[in-house]
């Protein structure tokens, strides 16, 4: 990996870019007063040091962008992310076929599964995988893939072919943020194909996000028409979102954290 001291610009262009989840090359180029080329040069050298992926036309964060401002994400957002599993483990029931998909709340939800029965689970996830390792009860099918992202997330042909054999009673999945108008959005367009071909595949569709991702935008739709049947999430989204959910007809759950009551 190669790291190197970043220029005023480039430190912009990664604020700019955590600020917004996702942004194209021609508004950052606009923004800071430079040519589309002189801001794509920008972008490679930190894909280079993992502080961003580019797609086409623009770019999101990479590993070591601190997406939240912290070096690592805040206590409350694991707590967040704790209640989200809890609420989606209580939907599964024993027994039953389920995809779970990457990502940190996913992982959590796979944690609180780990109690469960007799779980079919496929994954695209090698971290998600792994959780399971010491459940002798459940069953665990990684899809196979290319390796993509510090995750162990698998893409590419084979995980596509792979997930199209498959059906699901439930599947979990978060996602990057959401559109202007409040439509799930994902930043990784090879992660977003896999995530609509599972949610094809299976009757209960859970999406699971915490409330940082409710003002972020990212690149890519999640769905062509079959949408989530349930949302979870740790606050309570946003109008356009709520709007969003109701079009699509999806359950919004909110867990809330507690209220402490003052003596």
């Amino acid at each position: 990996m190669e790291h190197h001291r970043l220029t005023e610009r480039q430190d912009r262009i990664l604020r700019h870019i955590q600020d917004a989840g996702f942004a194209t090359i021609d508004s950052m180029a606009e923004s800071f007063g430079v040519s589309a080329q002189t801001v794509r040069r920008d972008l490679i050298a930190l894909e280079r040091s993992d502080y961003l992926i580019r797609f086409h036309g623009g770019a999101g964060p990479g590993r070591n962008m601190v997406r939240l401002g912290h070096a690592e994400k805040s206590t409350a957002a694991q707590d967040g992310k704790t209640r989200i599993a809890q609420a989606v483990a209580k939907m599964i029931p024993e027994g039953a076929a389920v995809y779970l998909d990457v990502g940190s709340t996913v992982e959590a939800v796979a944690r609180a599964l780990t109690q469960h029965r007799h779980l079919r689970i496929v994954t695209p996830g090698a971290a998600v995988a792994m959780i399971f390792a010491t459940a002798r009860q459940i069953d665990v099918f990684l899809t196979g893939g290319s390796l993509r992202g510090a995750n162990g997330a698998l893409v590419g042909e084979h995980a596509k072919e792979t997930l199209r054999r498959f059906r699901f009673d439930h599947m979990v999945t978060s996602f990057g943020g959401f559109s202007p108008e409040g439509e799930p959005m994902d930043f990784d367009p090879e992660k977003a194909i896999l995530r609509r071909i599972a949610l094809e595949n299976s009757l209960q569709r859970i999406g699971v996000v915490d409330a940082s991702k409710f003002h972020r935008h990212a690149l890519a739709k999640m769905h062509d028409g079959v949408g989530f049947t349930d949302l979870v999430t740790d606050a309570p989204p946003p109008e356009q979102v709520v709007a969003a959910m109701a079009r699509s007809q999806t359950r919004i759950t909110v867990v809330e954290a507690p209220q402490i009551e003052s003596r």
